[in-house]
């Protein structure tokens, strides 16, 4: 068994270069045969997005832990808020915005496999 400590949310924060007052870390990762996952959480502050934006393989499975995030997957908008669960399938055109006035965080699982991240705006 192994367990990863948690700590408070604001250390080990990483700036997305990429992304409007956005910032990621890692959370846990698993290292067993076969297939791997990667968990981070996400920090949007207030007036924060991540782009439009597409993978050929990775797919999503996040959990919104505080905040309002308007998502934007292929050609639909929803809002997600605390205790949402969002899924975003691979090769879908996804984009996120932060439209509360306080930090937007989720959890985010993916596949851990190689992939590159294609900015469309």
């Amino acid at each position: 068994m192994v367990i990863f400590k948690g700590e408070d949310i604001e250390t080990g924060l990483a700036k997305v270069d990429w992304a409007k007052n956005t910032y990621v870390k890692t959370l846990g990762t698993t290292l067993e045969d076969g297939f791997n996952y990667n968990m981070r959480l996400f920090v949007i502050g207030p007036g924060g997005e991540i782009p439009l934006h597409i993978h050929e393989k990775l797919f999503h499975l996040q959990y919104v832990l505080e905040g309002q995030i308007k998502i934007t997957i292929d050609d639909k908008d929803e809002t997600a808020e605390k205790g949402d669960v969002i899924y975003i399938p691979s090769k879908s055109r996804h984009k996120y915005i932060n439209i509360g006035n306080t930090r937007a965080v989720f959890l985010c699982i993916t596949p851990l496999i190689e992939d590159k991240t294609e900015l469309l705006e």
